[in-house]
């Protein structure tokens, strides 16, 4: 191993330099995995503003079975449409908070 040399000045072997350089690089990996999980596509965030907008709330958590989430059953223009309750509560909750952001942001 020429790029690290067999002992630095503070007594540090190369064997120990690897594996905290591989745990500082599988950390960096793994909040980078974390942070792309939370993060909205503006897709996302336009079906949160139309499910918003768009759209009349006919049922609210409808159960659908013993193994699936209830959805809520929404009426966007005549078409009725089924959302799972988490993932329609979360794409709203996201786009007031990118609405209210673009207007902080626009004053």
């Amino acid at each position: 191993m020429v790029a690290i040399p067999e002992k630095f000045n503070l007594r540090v072997n190369r064997g120990d330099t690897f594996i905290y350089c591989a745990l500082i690089a599988v950390v960096g990996f793994s909040g980078m995995f974390v942070i792309s999980i939370h993060s909205f596509s503006m897709d996302e965030l336009e079906a949160g503003r139309h499910w918003k907008d768009d759209c009349r709330t006919l049922e609210v958590n409808m159960p659908t079975g013993a193994f699936t989430s209830p959805v809520n059953k929404l009426d966007c223009d005549g078409i009725i449409i089924n959302v799972p309750g988490g993932q329609y509560y979360s794409y709203i909750h996201q786009w007031e908070l990118y609405k209210a952001n673009s207007k902080l942001n626009a004053d």
